[in-house]
């Protein structure tokens, strides 16, 4: 007898449909009520609650919580406080097993009231994280929300309990420079509170001195804007304060001012400086010709599109505190903050798709606080994690693409970032005296240097001559000076070549690099709405993908100083900006294709899921009026669903100046860079026949 088939072909095709749109959904399950939190619709969820939704209930999948976890994980006060008037229970764990009471401490003060009320239903005070071993108090400290803290202490918390780590909440405290924390937890140390009275002044004050040109009264009433306390939060507002800040010439005192001051103090500093052991004015020769600079490597040159006015969003806002103390020369605070940033990536409802992208950060300010070993470290787990997945994407990556925007992946960098790791690399090794370390690296670039670019000519404009002339130095240094001649000679830097042609012994030269601006950041660039083909049927698309914003550093040349005498002026020697700029302009089709196929996808998956599903339910007596209704609906949803990845490499540079200096006395030598009114000063112990590099950051 022949076996009876279950399933008809039209049954098989629906499930098939159906299995495919579970598939694209995501791995966490929300809610009703959940989404109307994440929603912030506070009418949607009484309304909810109202119709019996159990206050409780869970989201199910990867990130199992509750609507009130939610709410506070991601510092919703106002529904935090709904759900707790209307009985939400505070003994659910989160999906990470922490308590209510340890989300909410991660908060701005605009939480306070909800730990209030958790304190006061048991939530415990000394409770610590299964991770990293941080009770409510540390993470009210490091996220420097003091009205938090002091209910905290209130209420019994222990300020001695240690992390893993063995720090205290003063600890990290100190650490992270939270002033106002620091009174709190220990009132002897209040003399480090600096005059602009960091630990608490009100909104009002804030904005009063800010409108009259306080640069740190400026910067943290950005930080007010950008997190809502004290006042509603505002992004635009935010990035606005923070610009402000960044013009100011008021260094942000709340934070130590490292390598730099007022450019009145500097300038007279530059005067004054003391000079000994300095030869004659006219033995000191730079990288210039008698007609002015040496040719500098002439890339393709992209018209530059014309600067946009968005404020930042997603990632860039993330990192805007960063690239504000970058602007006013505090990399000891930016390094802080981009530490702080990765540890919250490695937690485990973090964004782990973002953590090596927050090492590059980390490393290159490491860079730039002379953290050598830290940036070493940093940049080669990025570099190493990326060669792993370097043109690859997991299934599992692949369908999540189809559901959700390319932020869920993990980050690969593009090829410029890719080509800046090793230079930098080089610079840590050679500042930190390890020449072997120099020297490997310097082999790696010139390998990635022809893997991206000699072996492919379509891609001149990812030209690197900052790369190149770091490998050229260390080949000078090895003694290779036929090596370093090819690369000066690809660089175009005619005058290198004569001057090791004629060299008869040993140089004592000063090679002076500077990371000079912030470098472009990417901002949402709306497509369509446009109507394109998706098999036999038509589909209206809209979406929002990344473009590059030139930057808004207005750079100049900077000046140079040696032992209080004027020295030179460094040239261009990359225009990175340019670099991302090209290659950005050279992709674009390409990204915007593959967004297209994938929008398109995704809408017919729905579409033919949700066809299937009916018709197998027998409730679609019209299919054509149900198949062309059901496109719209969806076309509607890909419009305000899909989110730009804004991610990219934000603290490299605008360009690269540098400026060599030859035939040098050995000895100590006082360098200063001038940019824009401010100075920074570096010193270096030249010694006789030897390179020395020095990197100077100029983000104003």
């Amino acid at each position: 007898m022949k076996r009876k088939n279950l399933l008809s072909p039209d049954k098989c095709l629906s499930f098939f449909m159906i299995a495919i749109l579970l598939a694209t959904v995501g791995c966490t399950t929300r809610t009703p009520l959940i989404r109307a939190v994440e929603s912030r619709d506070l009418a949607g969820v009484s309304k909810l609650l109202d119709e019996g939704a159990n206050i409780d209930e869970p989201s199910t999948g990867k990130w199992s919580a509750s609507p009130l976890y939610w709410a506070t994980y991601f510092c919703m006060a106002d529904e935090a406080q709904l759900l707790l008037k209307r009985g939400a229970s505070v003994s659910v764990p989160g999906p990470d097993g922490g308590t209510l009471l340890l989300a909410a401490s991660a908060c701005p003060d605009e939480m306070h009231p909800v730990v209030k009320v958790l304190i006061e239903k048991g939530d415990k005070v000394n409770a610590q994280d299964n991770y990293y071993g941080y009770t409510p108090l540390i993470k009210a400290s490091y996220n420097n929300s003091p009205e938090i803290l002091k209910r905290l202490l209130k209420s019994g918390a222990d300020m001695n309990i240690r992390s893993k780590e063995g720090k205290t909440a003063l600890d990290y405290a100190k650490y992270y420079n939270n002033t106002g924390i620091i009174a709190i937890l220990n009132p002897g140390d209040a003399a480090l509170r600096v005059s602009d009275g960091s630990g608490g002044e009100s909104i009002p004050e804030l904005q009063k001195a800010a409108a009259a040109g306080n640069g740190a009264a400026q910067y943290k009433l950005g930080v007010a804007y950008q997190s809502g306390n004290g006042v509603e939060k505002n992004a635009e507002e935010a990035a606005r304060w923070f610009r402000m800040a960044a013009e100011s010439k008021t260094v942000h005192s709340s934070q130590p001012a490292v390598g730099n001051s007022a450019p009145e103090k500097r300038r007279e500093a530059v005067t004054l400086a003391k000079v000994t052991e300095t030869p004659d004015a006219s033995a000191i020769t730079t990288n210039k010709t008698e007609e002015g600079a040496d040719k500098e490597p002439v890339s393709k040159i992209t018209p530059k599109p014309a600067r946009q006015n968005v404020p930042p969003s997603g990632y860039t806002l993330e990192y805007e505190p960063i690239l504000s103390s970058l602007t006013k020369g505090e990399p000891e605070p930016a390094f802080a903050h981009a530490d702080l940033i990765f540890k919250r990536s490695q937690a485990p409802d973090g964004a782990k798709q973002n953590r090596y992208l927050a090492l590059l950060e980390r490393g290159k300010l490491a860079l730039a606080a002379r953290k050598y070993d830290q940036c070493i470290a940093d940049l080669q787990e990025a570099e190493k994690r990326f060669l792993t997945i370097e043109g690859t994407v997991s299934l599992a990556e692949g369908l999540g693409s189809l559901a959700t925007d390319d932020t869920t992946q993990e980050y690969e960098p593009e090829m410029h970032e890719k080509l800046m790791i090793s230079p930098y690399l080089v610079l840590a090794y050679l500042n930190k005296g390890d020449f072997d370390g120099a020297r490997v690296e310097r082999n790696r670039t010139i390998h990635k240097i022809h893997q991206y670019i000699e072996e492919k000519p379509e891609r001149t404009y990812l030209e690197n001559p900052f790369a190149r002339l770091l490998s050229a130095i260390v080949y000078e240094m090895d003694g290779k000076h036929d090596d370093a001649k090819i690369e000066y000679r690809k660089m175009k830097l005619d005058n290198e070549i004569k001057r090791l042609d004629e060299k008869k012994q040993s140089a004592t030269d000063l090679v002076i690099l500077i990371d000079a601006g912030i470098g472009p950041q990417k901002y949402e660039v709306k497509w369509g709405p446009m109507t394109v083909p998706a098999g036999t049927q038509t589909i209206t698309l809209g979406f929002t993908y990344a473009g590059y914003n030139p930057s808004s550093s207005d750079v100049q040349n900077c000046s140079v100083s040696l032992n209080g005498k004027p020295a030179g002026e460094a040239s261009i020697l990359y225009d990175l900006e340019n670099t991302i700029l090209a290659q950005y302009e050279s992709n674009k089709e390409a990204v915007t294709g593959k967004i297209v196929a994938r929008m398109t996808g995704k809408a017919a998956s729905q579409v033919l899921a949700q066809y299937a599903a009916e018709r197998l339910a027998g409730n679609i007596p019209f299919a054509g009026l149900f198949m062309k209704t059901a496109i719209t609906v969806a076309s509607n949803q890909w419009i305000s669903a899909e989110k730009a990845d804004l991610r990219s490499w934000l603290t490299l540079p605008k360009q690269i100046q540098y400026l060599r200096l030859n035939n040098l006395e050995p000895g100590d030598h006082s360098v200063i860079i001038n940019h824009k009114g401010r100075s920074q000063e570096q010193k270096v112990k030249m010694e006789k026949g030897k390179i020395k590099v020095v990197h100077f950051l100029a983000a104003i």
